[in-house]
């Protein structure tokens, strides 16, 4: 974010008008609209899911393609950050319901109190959040999150958070299911970490 962005957003809140000229805040759009058609599909039951992995997956895709253009285009906000972590939670939050009902509902609670702990951070305008966890995280947040997520260690996290539900909802087991449970894991204990790390950014900013 460069300084003038940045006296904008101190300026006017988290949200203000200027963001809906920015191309990576209508991407954030269509990746609900794909979210929705996916909910869609998966409630008419129809494709026999196929269809529906399809639409999370090009809606997850973008995502990609959001903070490039963001990061590309110096449009990168605090609302941007926030918008964009809300449609990441809503997608997971169908995908994986859809996937595994019950069983995936700790993963669930975790993410979004996680969430929470993010949106907060961005109303105190104490930076994007990932700068808040490279700054305070531990080494495994830090390697997590270095390079903007472009690495091995993030990488085996977000495929695997996306392939474990995506087999599930196809049927398919044996190693299939069982090869992406380690990066599950990794994923949700780094989001333990995140909401730690953030609830401590927050502490000490009150303390401040």
């Amino acid at each position: 974010m460069d300084r003038t962005q940045g006296a904008v957003e101190q300026r006017q809140g988290l949200f203000y008008w200027g963001v809906l000229r920015y191309p990576c805040t209508w991407l954030g759009v269509l990746r609900l609209l794909l979210l929705v058609m996916g909910l869609a599909v998966y409630l008419a039951d129809t494709a026999g899911g196929w269809l529906f992995v399809l639409l999370v997956g090009a809606a997850s895709l973008l995502d990609i393609a959001d903070g490039y253009l963001a990061r590309r285009m110096r449009h990168v906000s605090r609302f941007g950050a926030a918008f964009d972590f809300l449609i990441d939670q809503m997608t997971h939050t169908v995908f994986w319901l859809a996937a595994a009902g019950p069983v995936a509902s700790l993963l669930m609670i975790l993410e979004w109190w996680t969430g929470i702990a993010i949106l907060r951070a961005a109303r105190r305008g104490d930076g994007h959040w990932k700068e808040v966890l490279l700054r305070r995280g531990g080494a495994l947040v830090r390697a997590y999150f270095a390079r903007q997520q472009r690495n091995a260690l993030a990488a085996l996290g977000v495929v695997s958070h996306f392939a474990l539900p995506a087999v599930l909802l196809l049927g398919w087991s044996g190693w299939a299911i069982w090869i992406w449970v380690p990066g599950v894991a990794l994923y949700a204990w780094v989001t333990l970490l995140m909401w730690w790390t953030l609830r401590g950014a927050e502490k000490n900013e009150c303390a401040n």
